[in-house]
C-alpha cells in the first residue's frame, strides 16, 4: 500500500492518474461535506487557505508526501478555515479580522483619499469599475462608492427626487 500510495520519487503516468482522480474525489468531499461556502468570497483569508490547500494537495497527486497524510493535512486546512468562520459568526472583531472591513471612498462629489489609502485603491481604478459596472465615466448619478470586503468597487446610485 505505501508502494502506491507512501513518498514515491519516481511515479508512473498511471500512479498520478490514480493519485490525482483520489484527491478530487477526497477533496470535493471535504469541501462539500464542510459546506464552505466562504471560497467564493475570496478574502485574503480564503485565499491563504486556498493557497496552502492547493499546495498540500498536489504534493500528495505528485508522490513528494504520502496521499493520506496529505488528506489528513488538507482536512485540517478545511477545519480550521471552518472553525475561525465560525469564531467571526460569534465575535464582530475576529469577523473584522478575517474578512476585512468595507471603506467608503466617494461621497457627495468627493473622493475620500485617506479611505481611498487604506483601500489601496486609486482613482483609476475607480473610473474603471464604474466603465465596467455602470457603463458610464461620469460620477454624476452615482452618491457614495466603496471598496467592499472583498476588493470590489460598489456603486450607489443617487435617490431620484
Amino acid at each position: 500500500m505505501s508502494k502506491y500510495f507512501g513518498v514515491n520519487e519516481h511515479i508512473s503516468i498511471v500512479e498520478i492518474v490514480v493519485r490525482s482522480v483520489i484527491m478530487f474525489l477526497v477533496t470535493f468531499a471535504m469541501i462539500r461535506l464542510t459546506g464552505m461556502r466562504q471560497f467564493r468570497k475570496n478574502s485574503p483569508f480564503d485565499m491563504v487557505i486556498a493557497f496552502l490547500i492547493g499546495g498540500v494537495l498536489s504534493r500528495g497527486v505528485v508522490g513528494a508526501t504520502p496521499l493520506f497524510a496529505t488528506i489528513a493535512s488538507g482536512l485540517a486546512l478545511i477545519l480550521l478555515q471552518k472553525f475561525f468562520y465560525t469564531l467571526s459568526f460569534k465575535n464582530d472583531r475576529i469577523e473584522k479580522i478575517m474578512k476585512g472591513e468595507r471603506f467608503l471612498i466617494y461621497k457627495e462629489g468627493k473622493f475620500l483619499k485617506d479611505n481611498m489609502k487604506k483601500a489601496d485603491i486609486t482613482t483609476l481604478e475607480i473610473f474603471e469599475d464604474l466603465r465596467v459596472e455602470q457603463q458610464t465615466e461620469s460620477l454624476e448619478g452615482i452618491a457614495e462608492v466603496y471598496v467592499e470586503k472583498t476588493g470590489e468597487i460598489s456603486f450607489i446610485k443617487k435617490e431620484k427626487e
